[in-house]
């Protein structure tokens, strides 16, 4: 039972990557975003397959949790974890000003290929954590995120070569960005394991 809320929690943070992945350009001007805005309008048609799917799959969950002590869903538990993913947000946004870019424009340009780089990169791990967990619905799951894993490679070599004037093994050359990318990997995991504790682990929770 355990391990079914493991991979539920699992769906729905791999959601909340992809969800978050809109949050920094959602108040930007269109002038300073420029054909920026075409390709996050690209990348939400390619994500929305594999991002209603998760949704399904937690929507379908009837596992019960606690939260402050009222017997609620994984959607309640999952908005609890919000600061934590803007968090995750935010250490990408840093590694951005890090890089100093330059103005504006060639600003949200840079973030943008460093957030779709992190989209690759757990999409991947997303993929093969929840194959641990739920066998029986592994081969839709990896049909519907393998398109959008190629999609996003492609995406991100193309926006690499066009805002960066690099490959996309060149961005992942930068220690910072690779060393992010997999600390977030790392806080992801355990963002599942300290919430499957949180809620389940004290004995008022119930299953």
């Amino acid at each position: 039972m355990k391990e079914q809320h493991r991979y539920f929690l699992g769906c729905g943070f791999a959601w909340w990557v992809i969800h978050i992945f809109f949050r920094p350009f959602e108040s930007v001007d269109l002038t300073v975003l420029g054909s920026v805005d075409d390709r996050i309008a690209e990348f939400s048609e390619h994500a929305e397959g594999l991002a209603s799917w998760l949704l399904d799959e937690v929507g379908n969950e009837d596992l019960v949790y606690r939260v402050e002590g009222n017997r609620t869903s994984i959607f309640a538990v999952l908005e609890v974890s919000e600061p934590r993913v803007k968090e995750w947000m935010f250490q990408l946004i840093q590694v951005m000003e890090a890089r100093d870019p330059g103005e504006p424009s060639r600003r949200y340009a840079d973030l943008y290929c460093l957030m779709l780089g992190w989209q690759l990169h757990m999409a991947v791990l997303a993929r093969t954590y929840l194959d641990g967990f739920h066998a029986e619905s592994a081969k839709v799951r990896n049909d519907v995120s393998a398109r959008f894993i190629q999609w996003l490679r492609e995406a991100l070599e193309d926006a690499c070569r066009t805002y960066l004037s690099c490959s996309s093994e060149d961005l992942l050359r930068d220690e910072r960005v690779l060393g992010t990318y997999e600390a977030l990997a790392l806080d992801w995991r355990r963002a599942v394991d300290e919430t499957l504790e949180r809620y389940l682990g004290a004995p008022t929770s119930c299953a």
